[in-house]
């Protein structure tokens, strides 16, 4: 028969959600010898502890709490225009290197564009392409020099809406063709 402390302790450190693996080190640690152990082990075999698996459950039921809450919060403030896209993203028109897009303005309709030319030598302007429309141009842009183009015919979506997609300029430099990638993202203006 086992040593009913051995078999006391099996029980309360069970209780407080100590593993098989821990109490056996603990009372060995305490001299207990390991037939003994063992045998009180053969006898009361620990029981899962309940805690854990409350905590456990309390922890998951908590995150997902917080997260519907965060998710109709999201909601609620993008329903009263406090959280929209036309307050949260920044307007930005980049274009790779060697050209500058210093000024840009987008409406329903059209979309404009001041170009500076960084190249580091005289090029001329062929086509700009958006995402909803596209224009050819033959305008030449002095090295160091800007130049301004308008595309209209476009479908940029309404007014305060957001617009944001790839653009592309073909340049002409030293009878070479060459495509620029960019991007443009801008409140559409009435």
């Amino acid at each position: 028969m086992a040593n009913q402390d051995i078999i006391n302790y099996i029980k309360e450190a069970s209780k407080y959600g100590d593993s098989p693996k821990k109490i056996k080190s603990d009372l060995l640690a305490a001299g207990w010898k390991e037939p003994d152990v063992e045998n009180a082990f053969g006898e009361t075999p620990p029981k899962a502890p309940k805690k854990h698996v409350l905590k456990v459950l309390l922890t998951l039921l908590f995150i997902l709490i917080l997260a519907v809450g965060l998710f109709i919060g999201a909601g609620g403030l993008s329903y009263l225009g406090i959280l929209s896209p036309t307050k949260t993203l920044s307007e930005k028109c980049t274009i790779g290197p060697g050209l500058v897009c210093s000024q840009f303005d987008v409406t329903s309709t059209s979309i404009s564009l001041v170009i500076e030319n960084q190249i580091g030598s005289d090029i001329q302007l062929i086509r700009i392409k958006a995402p909803t429309c596209e224009k050819e141009f033959n305008a030449p842009i002095n090295a160091g020099g800007v130049g301004a183009f308008t595309l209209v015919g476009c479908s940029n979506g309404q007014a305060d809406s957001m617009f944001s997609g790839d653009i592309v300029i073909t340049y002409s430099a030293g009878g070479l063709p060459h495509d620029i990638p960019g991007q443009l993202i801008a409140i559409v203006k009435g």
